[in-house]
C-alpha cells in the first residue's frame, strides 16, 4: 500500500520505518536496551472506511468471502474455503448498523461512518505492542537456554567447581518481574477502556495473535531456566560444602599429628 507524500508515492512500511528511526535517533539516550535483543517490526495494515456501497449487513450476510478476499488480498474470493472464510471473519462487531470492525492476523477493517477511528487503532496497535514485547522475551529466553546448557555441562565438569549461578538466576528474576507487570496489564488492560465493546475488540485482537499462547510459552521457558539454574547452584553449593567438610578434617587430622609430635 502507498500514500502521498511530498507529491511521490511512497510504501506505507518504508515511510514507518523511516518515522521509526527519526524518533528511534531523538531518543536513544535515554533508552535502554535491557535484554539485548529485538523482533522483527510487525506490519498491521488497517483499512478505515467511512461509508460503503454494500450495507454493512449485507458485508457480514452473504457477501463474507468477498469480505474475506479483502482482507486477504486475494483476487479470486470464489475460490476460497469456507473454513479460510470463517478464520477471517471469525472476529467482527458492529455497535450500531452502519459501522463493522474486522480483525485479522495483518490487516483489519474498520467502517466507521463517523470517521472517529483512533479508538480502535489504539487497541489493535497495543495488542500488537504486546504482542512484539512478549516475542522479544521469547528471543532473549532463547539465548540463554542456548547458554544455560552450556553452562550447566560446565557445573558438572571439573571446571565448573567455582561457577556461581546467582548473576544469572537475579537476571531471571528481574525478567520475571517484567512478566509479572506484562501478566497484570493482560489481566487488567479491559478496565482501562471504559468501555465493553472496545474491550471486546480488544479481546479479539488478543485471541487473534495468540497472545495468551505466547505468554505461556515465555512463562514456561522463563520457569525451565530457574529450574536449570538453581539445580546448577544446589549442585555447586553441594560440592562445595563437601570440600569443605575434607578441609575441616583435614585441619582436624593436622591438628591431632601437631599433637602427637608434641608429646
Amino acid at each position: 500500500e502507498k500514500i502521498k507524500l511530498g507529491g511521490k508515492d511512497t510504501e506505507i512500511l518504508d515511510y514507518a520505518k523511516a518515522l521509526y528511526e527519526r524518533i528511534n535517533e531523538s531518543i536513544k539516550e535515554a533508552k535502554e536496551e535491557a535484554y539485548g535483543t529485538s523482533s522483527e517490526a510487525m506490519e498491521h495494515t488497517v483499512f478505515c472506511i467511512k461509508e460503503t456501497d454494500v450495507p454493512v449487513k449485507d458485508l457480514v450476510g452473504g457477501r463474507k468471502k468477498e469480505l474475506a478476499a479483502f482482507l486477504e488480498q486475494d483476487e479470486h474470493p470464489e475460490k476460497l474455503s469456507d473454513g479460510e472464510t470463517y478464520d477471517v471473519m471469525r472476529y467482527w462487531y458492529s455497535y450500531y448498523g452502519d459501522d463493522l470492525t474486522v480483525v485479522g492476523w495483518d490487516r483489519a477493517l474498520i467502517i466507521e461512518p463517523s470517521g472517529k477511528y483512533e479508538d480502535i487503532l489504539f487497541l489493535i496497535e497495543t495488542a500488537n505492542m504486546q504482542l512484539v514485547e512478549l516475542m522479544t522475551y521469547d528471543g532473549y529466553l532463547d539465548r540463554v537456554l542456548d547458554k544455560a546448557y552450556d553452562d550447566i555441562e560446565n557445573v558438572f565438569s571439573r571446571r565448573g567447581l567455582w561457577y556461581s549461578a546467582r548473576a544469572m538466576m537475579r537476571e531471571l528474576s528481574e525478567v520475571r518481574i517484567d512478566l509479572t507487570e506484562i501478566t497484570e496489564e493482560l489481566a487488567n488492560i479491559t478496565k482501562f477502556f471504559g468501555d465493553w465493546y472496545l474491550a471486546k475488540i480488544y479481546m479479539s485482537c488478543s485471541r487473534k495473535f495468540h497472545i495468551d499462547d505466547w505468554h505461556k510459552t515465555v512463562k514456561d521457558k522463563l520457569d525451565t531456566l530457574n529450574k536449570l539454574y538453581t539445580m546448577a547452584n544446589d549442585e555447586n553449593d553441594s560440592r562445595r560444602m563437601f570440600i569443605l567438610e575434607l578441609l575441616i578434617v583435614l585441619m582436624f587430622v593436622i591438628d591431632i599429628i601437631v599433637l602427637l609430635f608434641t608429646l
